[in-house]
C-alpha cells in the first residue's frame, strides 16, 4: 500500500517507545498496529503528515510502502502498519503531485482547509507564497503565487474529479501574480 511519512531531517521521528532512526529502503517492522497507540504511523494522504512535521525546513517527506498488519484511523487517511519500507524523497513539486493525486482519487474526503508551513490549502481560490505551494480545489479552482512557487488545482463537485493542472511560477509560461485555472 503506497502512503507517506514526515520525518525530522536525519530521518528520525518519535516511536511510543521513544525515537527511531529510518533508513532509506530499509523494512522496519513492529509487532502490533494500533493508531495512536502502536505500530509505525503513516498516511494516505501526504498533506496529513505535515500535522505533525509541518516545517520544510526541519523536516523530510517520504513516499513509503505499508505491508501486513494496516490499522487505519477512524474517518481519516492516518494509519499504523506492522511493517513499512521508505521508498523515495519527496521534494516539494513531488509532495504536492502526491498530494493532487490523493484530492483528485478521494473527491469526497477533500483536505483541511489550512496553512501546512510552506503549503497552503484552500477552496476555490488562493495565493502561494513565494517558493511555497497552493492547491486549491472546487468546482472552478484558481491559483496564484509569486515566483518561484507551485500552483495546483484539482476540479472537483466534492463527488467526482474532473482535472487537475500543477505548474510552477517561473516568470515565462507561469507568470507571477496572475490567477489562473483549469
Amino acid at each position: 500500500m503506497k502512503v507517506y511519512k514526515g520525518f525530522n531531517r536525519d530521518l528520525t521521528c518519535t516511536l511510543g517507545k521513544g525515537r527511531y532512526q529510518y533508513q532509506e529502503g530499509v523494512w522496519i517492522h513492529e509487532n502490533m498496529a494500533e493508531c495512536g497507540r502502536t505500530g509505525l504511523h503513516c498516511a494516505e494522504n501526504p498533506l496529513d503528515c505535515l500535522k505533525y512535521y509541518p516545517n520544510w525546513d526541519t523536516s523530510v517527506y517520504y513516499e513509503v510502502e505499508a505491508e501486513e498488519d494496516v490499522d487505519e484511523w477512524q474517518g481519516g487517511s492516518e494509519l499504523a502498519a506492522t511493517r513499512i519500507r521508505l521508498v523515495k524523497r519527496l521534494d516539494l513539486m513531488g509532495f504536492v503531485e502526491a498530494a493532487v493525486e490523493w484530492i483528485a482519487g478521494h473527491p469526497t474526503r477533500c483536505a483541511d482547509l489550512r496553512t501546512y508551513g510552506t503549503i497552503r490549502v484552500y477552496q476555490e481560490q488562493g495565493e502561494a507564497g513565494e517558493n511555497g505551494a497552493v492547491i486549491v480545489y472546487g468546482k472552478e479552482p484558481r491559483a496564484a503565487g509569486k515566483q518561484g512557487s507551485i500552483l495546483a488545482m484539482v476540479r472537483t463537485d466534492g463527488r467526482t474529479c474532473t482535472g487537475f493542472a500543477i505548474g510552477q511560477v517561473d516568470g515565462e509560461q507561469i507568470r507571477p501574480g496572475v490567477w489562473y485555472g483549469i
